[in-house]
């Protein structure tokens, strides 16, 4: 590849256990697989996406986890170094769901994160981001819109041992719902 370009893949999963209610269990996968631009200041990834989750099925679930949706979308990243101890991390993306069963749930999400991280030290750093993100589906009840703050602070210990602690609020609102009395 020319000089700053890259290819980059992603891989992750993750997942919800329920020791005792198996029938509620949740994993997801997602892989992405893209390109970017580095430079001393700046890296910029496009990178197009596929999630697919699965589920335990509820109160009428048979045994195990079953295909529950898929999520074909593109992300763009950006992170700007504004000084040596100050970075702006950005991401953008929007994607369309198709699930399996509960097809009134199809539709499209977008989301959008900016965050500010600090570095007092090269073993640690402290973030804080506004997040923003949308769904629209078929059925409109489940559509939402979400804003949320996001912080953290992560220290790594002698012997590559990391501590992540993180914390989040968010407000959620279903567009065009009202509340009785209004």
């Amino acid at each position: 590849m020319p000089d700053n370009l890259f290819g980059i893949t992603r891989l992750a999963t993750s997942g919800k256990v329920y020791k005792n209610n198996h029938s509620y269990d949740e994993l997801d996968g997602s892989i992405g697989l893209g390109f970017g631009y580095r430079n001393i200041d700046t890296t910029i990834l496009l990178l197009p996406f596929y999630e697919k989750s699965y589920y335990g099925g509820g109160k009428k679930s048979e045994k195990g986890l079953k295909p529950y949706s898929d999520t074909r979308g593109f992300g763009v990243e950006t992170t700007l170094q504004l000084s040596n101890r100050w970075r702006l991390y950005s991401d953008v993306k929007l994607g369309k769901n198709e699930y399996k069963k509960k097809t009134y749930l199809n539709g499209y999400r977008y989301s959008l994160n900016e965050t500010l991280i600090y570095f007092p030290d090269s073993r640690q750093y402290i973030s804080a981001g506004l997040g923003y993100s949308m769904l629209r589906t078929e059925e409109k009840d489940s559509s939402f819109n979400k804003a949320a703050f996001l912080t953290g602070w992560m220290y790594e210990w002698d012997g590559g041992v990391s501590t992540l602690l993180q914390a989040a609020y968010g407000h959620k609102k279903i567009p065009g719902r009202r509340l009785l009395g209004e």
